[in-house]
């Protein structure tokens, strides 16, 4: 394997960064001693820093696939996006402050490689400090709201797609008033009737978005489950969840499930910000809501085959696909249970 090939990830950002930068062939750099592979405290395995006149643009390295591909998404390189941020210049303590800067990134970095967490444009990152993030502390940038970064073109890549997202930095008032903004909206926005929830998509398939299907009892939400959505949410522009009613769940699970009723089940999917719309079915199988919906991928765990996902024929008869998602090992509504029983 030659080295062109070994790195081919990382050169498709260097390039992209040269064009929107000319002629800054050698930035400011931060590289990791020690890589997270190796046990390091940095998943990131490098940021550079381009000079854009009245500001600094960050541009990280590490959460796409720099090197040889490895995922098994072959839409998307790695968590499918890199991080850039731009910084004012003339600090007091410039030096410091742009190490301060690669240090949040690293941090907001490691987040995505512990917990699955993506920060996706046109979302926000709340810290709860009310202490600005600068070195000094005495900024009132407290958290940050993300975008697609303007500048730069979203890649696709032999390892896959990769997106730029801008981090920028708000105030606490601000997060706040978003925050409260966002805490206004009705769940029933995302909670409607399948009739309805068909000529929704019906829309917004005609705009170009991409509708990502999956289902489950959902019942005892777990880490299994929020990190599995937040996968299943990358495959797409929007991600419905269809959820097996109590009656459904009595008959797949036995007489004494679902522990959490249907309408909390659905009420706490709503809740997520990766969740676009939750839906209920009343057969065992989501078969003729797939039907009706036709989404254009299917997302099931990595404990299902692709030929024993319900609905796969009718997704790629309309040039769709299945894609089966990574399991979150020893994570489970039953073993939840067995171990609550087990304690008494």
């Amino acid at each position: 394997m030659d080295k062109e090939y070994e790195t081919i990830g990382w050169d498709a950002i260097t390039q992209e960064s040269e064009r929107v930068y000319p002629g800054q062939d050698n930035p400011k750099h931060y590289g990791t001693l020690i890589s997270w592979r190796l046990g390091g405290n940095d998943p990131l395995d490098g940021i550079s820093i381009y000079d854009g006149g009245d500001y600094w643009h960050f541009v990280t390295y590490g959460l796409s696939e720099l090197y040889e591909k490895e995922s098994e998404n072959l839409e998307y390189s790695g968590y499918g996006m890199e991080m850039t941020l731009k910084l004012k210049k003339n600090l007091k303590d410039e030096e410091a402050e742009l190490k301060g800067i690669c240090g949040i990134l690293q941090a907001i970095a490691r987040v995505t490689f512990e917990n699955g967490e993506l920060f996706r444009p046109y979302e926000y990152l709340y810290t709860g400090q009310t202490q600005g993030m600068d070195v000094k502390m005495k900024s009132l940038l407290t958290g940050f709201i993300t975008i697609p970064d303007p500048q730069f073109q979203t890649l696709e890549t032999p390892n896959g797609r990769v997106e730029f997202v801008e981090f920028i930095g708000v105030t606490d008032d601000e997060l706040q008033s978003i925050i409260n903004k966002e805490n206004d909206v009705s769940y029933d926005n995302k909670l409607p009737s399948v009739d309805e929830l068909a000529k929704i998509l019906q829309a917004e398939r005609e705009k170009g978005k991409k509708i990502v299907f999956t289902n489950g009892c959902f019942d005892i939400f777990h880490v299994g489950h929020s990190r599995y959505l937040r996968q299943a949410s990358t495959y797409g522009d929007i991600l419905v969840v269809g959820v097996n009613s109590d009656a459904s769940v009595k008959r797949l699970k036995g007489p004494e499930r679902p522990i959490i009723s249907e309408e909390e089940r659905m009420e706490l999917l709503a809740d997520l910000q990766c969740v676009s719309y939750v839906v209920k079915f009343e057969e065992d199988t989501p078969y003729e809501l797939i039907k009706k919906l036709q989404p254009d991928i299917i997302t099931k765990g990595g404990d299902y085959k692709p030929e024993e996902v319900v609905g796969k024929d009718i997704v790629e008869d309309r040039g769709g696909k299945v894609v089966i998602c990574k399991l979150v090992e020893g994570k489970s509504t039953t073993n939840i249970i067995t171990k609550i029983r087990n304690a008494k």
